[in-house]
């Protein structure tokens, strides 16, 4: 494994004339996601004038500021002392032994959205971040957490089951993607604090009936494949704050319970393997002799 983390172009916000953002690939990633022409954004960056989009007004203000704010120059420290060689250490022991992928982490300039990803890359609006302390928090995550959630993603992304045009292949690749995504709360981003673990604890009271519509939702065949998709999303998935990383409570509470009864070595190796989850957590549930209203039974 190897992680990459870039800060040239936040680093060039503080000299005379920034550097040509564009150049750098997870400014185009952050901004093409925006549905914003990078080389727009790239030279209201580099004219102080960054009116015109949306939630990015912070842009200009920070290009002429910079180097005379004190604060700004604490996150730069702190993130230059973000080391990928500790990521990968917290990192290696969470994903199944045939994993050897590379990531990339580039800090840019960005807008509303706090990151990105596309494929091995993730790229995070360098204006999000809040120091608290010595650390640094992206909303209430904190920062190396956040990091070690999205990489971590980026890492068993490979293994998840992708969407087909039936309702069986929409039910497979959302159960991956409740799997993947909660093993990677459950490691780095359980919530403890905030806005996000108000919405967790709502989402634990309301597990018995999630577990209900969650098998009603995966056997009902009257609804169209594109349908289902957005059902399942739109029942089981948090939003706003929650959805950066922690969306799936009821996929990390299956983690949770597949943990507790094979350990955490055990639900690392199944990573690799997302189609055997809901069998694996009916095995563990019956081993705990939980209730059937938390079964799946599919």
């Amino acid at each position: 494994m190897s992680i990459i983390i870039e800060l040239g172009s936040v680093k060039s916000l503080t000299e005379p004339r920034p550097a040509d953002f564009t150049s750098n690939q997870g400014f185009n990633i952050y901004w093409q996601q925006a549905g914003i022409n990078p080389d727009e954004v790239a030279r209201a960056i580099s004219d102080g004038n960054s009116a015109g989009f949306e939630g990015a007004r912070e842009l200009a203000a920070s290009v002429t500021t910079a180097a005379q704010d004190a604060g700004w120059s604490d996150i730069l420290n702190i993130l230059g002392r973000v080391s990928s060689v500790s990521l990968e250490q917290l990192l290696i022991r969470h994903l199944p032994e045939q994993v050897e992928t590379d990531a990339e982490v580039f800090f840019v300039p960005g807008a509303c959205r706090p990151v990105v990803f596309q494929g091995k890359q993730l790229a995070i609006n360098v204006f999000s971040l809040e120091q608290r302390k010595r650390k640094l928090f992206v909303e209430d995550t904190p920062l190396l957490s956040l990091l070690c959630h999205f990489v971590h993603r980026i890492c068993t992304q490979k293994f998840a089951k992708q969407a087909g045009n039936s309702r069986e292949q929409v039910v497979s690749s959302f159960l991956s993607k409740l799997f993947l995504e909660g093993a990677a709360t459950l490691f780095f981003t359980l919530p403890t604090s905030g806005v996000v673990s108000q919405q967790w604890a709502a989402a634990e009271k309301r597990r018995e009936h999630d577990f209900a519509k969650l098998r009603e939702k995966c056997k009902d065949e009257s609804s169209n494949p594109e349908q289902l998709r957005a059902d399942l999303e739109r029942q089981f998935a948090l939003t706003a704050a929650s959805a950066l990383t922690a969306r799936y409570p009821i996929g990390t509470y299956m983690c949770q319970v597949i943990e507790s009864a094979f350990g955490r070595n055990h639900l690392v190796q199944l990573l690799s393997q997302p189609s055997r989850f809901a069998e694996e957590y009916e095995q563990a549930r019956k081993k705990f002799a939980l209730p059937d209203k938390y079964s799946l039974d599919l």
